[in-house]
């Protein structure tokens, strides 16, 4: 005979709040990342933020820990490092040169 987890752990949504859950996710969270991104675009480029699309696991990995989805782990942890480590290495974290402009002198 198989046994079934316990659902005294478990909270089950009932069909409003789903509903509410739901409408909150697809709609307000999305937009508020939407507009976030739009400003990082706006700041630093399109280019370059591209490859904070790589930060994406590590927001999400550190989002399920928070909300008690998933349990921290040497994984977790190392994916999030891992993924960290790839933006900024894309970006060129570090490897700043400054190019000094000639000056132009006008008579």
């Amino acid at each position: 005979m198989q046994r079934f987890p316990s659902t005294e752990h478990f909270y089950i949504l009932r069909s409003q709040e789903l509903k509410q859950v739901k409408l909150y996710l697809t709609v307000i969270a999305s937009f508020i990342a939407w507009l976030f991104y739009l400003k990082l675009v706006e700041k630093i480029g399109g280019a370059k933020s591209g490859y904070m699309v790589a930060l994406f696991p590590a927001i999400g990995g550190v989002a399920s820990v928070v909300i008690g989805e998933s349990t921290l782990s040497i994984f977790l942890i190392a994916g999030c490092l891992s993924s960290c480590m790839g933006a900024a290495i894309a970006l060129g974290f570090g490897n700043r040169v400054k190019i000094d402009k000639p000056s132009v002198e006008v008579n």
